[in-house]
């Protein structure tokens, strides 16, 4: 459609004690944009300190819910059963079952981890162990014979590093001592050193100052155990991985209720974070917002149900001009496609024509002009239609790429077909190829004109779509006295360069009229309206200023013919591109001299034209129609709509309404 979906404003009023009834309604339905007001709740009202109480315990569960589920959990081993329903009776009874049930699946998980980090700790210890007998055992020594001299023999065993080991041997030269060492790694080596009872001191002072770290339990080393930790260390190895096998089952079996708390604790922080800016009285509270005008009966009877008929709702057509409605689009699957591309330029404003459904047909056209070509065109289609059916269960911007990608492969085969190209050639498996319209690179001039035709036909419905948006903002005067003459301007000038050339002698000569008649329109019209009805029409401006307007609409519109009818010649320069790459492709192929790297080369080469030229042709297509095209008619300052929403993927959320309430 060429316009966004209407929409009413309404306000509902309820009894506060019905109102998360209605907001989890609200929130389940997606009907209504809810309007915010500012209001201050910094006093220390007893509502005040509820709500804030109440967003500190979700931040709290939130914060524990996201330790438990950081911890990896294989989701597709998983079956979701059905969704966890959550009631209550307030907001504060679904935050302390929730707090309850949490609180069991933390200690448990907890204990979990508090078991795994003993085992770790031990294990770790027992590495420290068993690498030691390792180095021990490579200095070769007999550990009971020097437990058996260490009365009558100093005997000292540590680690030094090893650029220290030359600098330490001869330190130690001063004393009678025996010395072994041993290299053990990059860093470190390490040593024996046996000596008399009386050089204790001295020995100890060297050690001190090499930095060594010394093994001083030698009498509970036993070099036998040496195989026993290792098969300790790897038994408790084992109970770890099972631990650990249990806690991610133990975690895989809560994945659902654990998404779910997520979930419904995202929710109720959504539902407050709204309500928080309602109007209230001492016990009602007034809701509003927009509601497209196709849901408002769904919309009446879903509140009604909901507050039993208690509900005071009220439906304006009515809007402030400051602040109007949200826009929200109406189109059928494949033009939604499209969105994604007007988004980029903005929502349209409320009161002005959704260029999606033109973008439809114009984008995927000029690409088709600019990428003609019958087997470019197929391989373009066949590659977007492939990207679609891998992504079409998954959400995102990127399916609706891959639709517009198949749809300017099919208008491309379509431009091939009038160009009379096939992957660069004039024939089809041998067959002829003759073209329909023309081939860009044989009718140059023609081609250029042809762009031209196309520029004028764009800037020319741009410019009737302003005079619609005019119309539809009540400024029928902008629509016929300055969006209309700038068409027949385009139009006219277009008229004249092609048939009297840049010689303005000629142009006199000529029917000057079609272009002299809207300029004077278009520069004098709202000014001499303006006089002549003696200021009853536009009564809000001046002579002056109404000229000043007129003879800057003037300039822009010269400005456009100059600068945005000439832009449009890319068409037919991108066409020749193309073209010409192609033709580079099947050149070098034939030069190969033989037929499997020929081959080689023209399947690469033409994979390669196409992703490169259709990046090329996509960016400028789209800036043909943002620049010169969009900025004739389209604003896009709008909002868009977005609904009062609460996830449910996992959840859903039930509020009671209090029992004996009137």
């Amino acid at each position: 459609m060429l316009t966004t979906e209407k929409m009413n404003r309404v306000s509902i009023i309820i009894h506060q004690r019905r109102l998360s009834n209605l907001m989890g309604k609200l929130g389940e339905t997606g009907l209504v944009q809810i309007i915010k007001k500012e209001t201050d709740f910094t006093g220390a009202t007893q509502l005040s300190e509820d709500i804030i109480k109440n967003i500190e315990d979700i931040q709290k569960l939130q914060e524990k819910l996201k330790e438990i589920l950081d911890r990896p959990i294989k989701i597709e081993k998983i079956f979701l059963p059905e969704k966890v329903i959550f009631e209550g009776i307030t907001i504060e009874d679904i935050i302390r079952g929730i707090s309850s049930d949490l609180e069991q699946i933390y200690t448990k998980k907890e204990e979990f981890e508090s078991h795994l980090n003993e085992i770790n700790l031990e294990v770790v210890d027992k590495i420290k162990v068993q690498q030691l007998l390792n180095d021990l055992n490579s200095l070769n020594i007999d550990l009971t014979r020097i437990r058996e001299l260490k009365n009558l023999v100093l005997v000292r065993i540590g680690y030094i590093s090893t650029k220290n080991t030359d600098l330490f041997i001869k330190s130690l030269e001063k004393y009678p001592t025996l010395y072994f060492d041993k290299q053990i790694n990059e860093e470190n080596s390490i040593f024996l050193v046996a000596s008399a009872q009386k050089y204790k001191d001295e020995i100890r002072s060297i050690e001190n100052e090499y930095h060594t770290t010394m093994i001083e339990n030698l009498d509970e080393i036993d070099l036998k155990d040496h195989q026993a930790k290792i098969d300790e260390i790897e038994k408790l190895k084992e109970r770890k991985n099972e631990l650990d096998e249990e806690l991610l089952i133990f975690l895989e079996k809560q994945f659902n209720i654990l998404n779910a708390y997520k979930e419904v604790l995202n929710n109720i922080n959504n539902i407050i974070k709204t309500e928080i800016n309602f109007s209230r009285t001492a016990h009602f509270v007034t809701i509003e917002g927009w509601i497209p005008v196709s849901k408002l009966n769904l919309f009446m009877t879903m509140c009604n149900e909901t507050t039993e008929n208690t509900a005071l709702i009220f439906v304006s057509k009515k809007f402030d001009v400051e602040k109007p409605p949200p826009s929200k689009f109406k189109n059928s699957p494949i033009v939604r496609s499209f969105e994604t591309l007007t988004r980029l330029y903005g929502y349209p404003n409320y009161k002005e024509i959704d260029p999606t459904i033109i973008l439809t047909i114009t984008f995927p056209f000029i690409f088709g002009l600019m990428f003609g070509d019958i087997g470019h065109g197929l391989l373009l289609f066949c590659g977007g239609f492939y990207f679609y059916y891998k992504r079409k269960n998954q959400p995102g911007s990127w399916k609706n790429i891959a639709i517009i990608i198949a749809l300017c492969g099919i208008y491309s085969i379509i431009a091939g077909i009038f160009y009379g190209e096939f992957f660069g050639m004039h024939e089809i498996f041998g067959l002829p190829l003759h073209p329909i319209l023309f081939n860009p690179i044989d009718s140059m001039m023609t081609a250029m004109k042809f762009s031209i035709y196309v520029g004028t036909a764009m800037l020319s419905l741009g410019f009737l779509i302003e005079a619609i948006n005019y119309s539809l903002e009540k400024r029928r005067v902008d629509s016929l006295l300055v969006a209309l003459p700038k068409m027949f301007i385009i139009i006219g000038g277009v008229y004249m360069v092609f048939n009297y050339g840049f010689n303005l002698n000629n142009w006199f000569q000529g029917p000057l009229f079609i272009l002299i008649i809207p300029a004077l329109l278009l520069v004098f019209g709202k000014m001499l309206l303006h006089t002549v009805s003696l200021s009853r029409i536009l009564p809000s401006e001046k002579t002056a200023s109404l000229l000043g307007s007129g003879l800057l609409e003037g300039w822009e519109t010269i400005l456009s013919f100059i600068s945005n009818i000439p832009s449009f010649c890319r068409i037919f320069a991108l066409s020749l591109v193309h073209i010409g790459l192609t033709s580079a492709v099947i050149t070098l192929s034939e030069f190969a001299g033989n037929i499997v790297i020929g081959s080689i080369i023209l399947v690469v080469g033409h994979i390669a034209v196409v992703l490169f030229e259709m990046m090329l042709v996509f960016v400028h297509s789209l800036r043909l129609h943002f620049y010169e095209f969009f900025g004739k008619f389209y604003k896009g300052s709008g909002s868009q709509f977005s609904p009062f929403y609460l996830q449910s993927q996992f959840s859903v959320l039930k509020f009671k309404v209090p029992s004996g309430m009137e």
